[in-house]
């Protein structure tokens, strides 16, 4: 509501007022900057303690809005010792109890909670991480700490051998990426080479009096040229690829040599005069 004077001046004054947790009538001055409540101590002057929003209503600081939606910070240590109680309550199930007892609560990382064993007590991990071990413990995480907990066991009992552990995963996941990045060009750089091959099968496919050594003198002339531009396309595609595409050029050789009835070292070896002189410019 809006009050003051009528011939007071040009001042006027809002009052918004609002009902506080404690069900007491707040009043917030606007030009005062002042929070105040007659009756209630904690609603004080110029300290901020009562905050209102735009329609009135008490809202908590800042501090506590944020706890509120993450939950407060668990004390991982404590909640694993009550976790290891309520284990030993329930069944008797010994390869649990002591896998249990064994590990040390490291990490809380968002919503996985990372277990930490020992080198010498690492053995005791597949009993936390059955299905039916690892559901109970989950069960009673949630019912200690109100949150669904994943949990994960590294070798190691500090927290910095989690961040190694998170490091080699890293590192993996990257590998791997760059496997699957390879393989993609190697797609591209094998593409060349099997047009190759197959060109070759039509060059010697149904030709006739090929027992001659004249005519598969001319099949392999024509063979290099077919080769040698597979080897330069597929080395263009993937220039760090050197021993596959040596295993790719050889096969294709094996093949011609079985063609012409030559060693593939021979015909190894003329391919690589052929390839040596048309680098050179010299005609093939």
């Amino acid at each position: 509501m809006v009050s003051g004077p009528a011939e007071a001046g040009p001042r006027v004054q809002i009052i918004l007022v609002g009902l506080t947790s404690c069900g007491m009538g707040c009043a917030f001055s606007v030009d005062l900057g002042l929070c105040y409540n007659p009756t209630a101590r904690k609603h004080t002057e110029g300290q901020g303690e009562c905050q209102f929003d735009a329609i009135g209503h008490e809202s908590a600081p800042a501090g506590e809005a944020a706890m509120s939606e993450q939950g407060p910070e668990l004390d991982i240590e404590q909640l694993w010792r009550e976790t290891n109680q309520i284990l030993r309550e329930g069944p008797i199930n010994r390869a649990l109890w002591d896998a249990a007892e064994a590990a040390k609560p490291l990490a809380l990382d968002g919503d996985l909670l990372v277990l930490g064993l020992p080198a010498s007590e690492f053995r005791h991990a597949s009993y936390l991480q059955t299905d039916v071990n690892r559901a109970k413990l989950r069960q009673i995480l949630h019912a200690r700490s109100g949150r669904y907990l994943d949990l994960r066991v590294i070798e190691g009992t500090t927290p910095e051998a989690w961040e190694r552990a998170k490091q080699r995963e890293r590192e993996a996941e990257e590998k791997a990426l760059a496997g699957v990045r390879r393989a993609a060009t190697y797609k591209s750089a094998e593409a060349a080479w099997e047009a190759a091959n197959q060109q070759i099968s039509a060059v010697f496919t149904g030709v006739r009096a090929r027992a001659y050594a004249t005519v598969k003198a001319r099949l392999l002339a024509k063979a290099f040229p077919v080769v040698l531009k597979a080897e330069q396309e597929a080395r263009a595609q993937e220039s760090g690829a050197g021993e596959a595409h040596e295993r790719y050029l050889n096969r294709l050789l094996d093949r011609i040599a079985t063609h012409v009835d030559l060693p593939p070292t021979a015909v190894a070896l003329e391919y690589l005069r052929y390839a040596a002189s048309h680098k050179r410019g010299e005609p093939g």
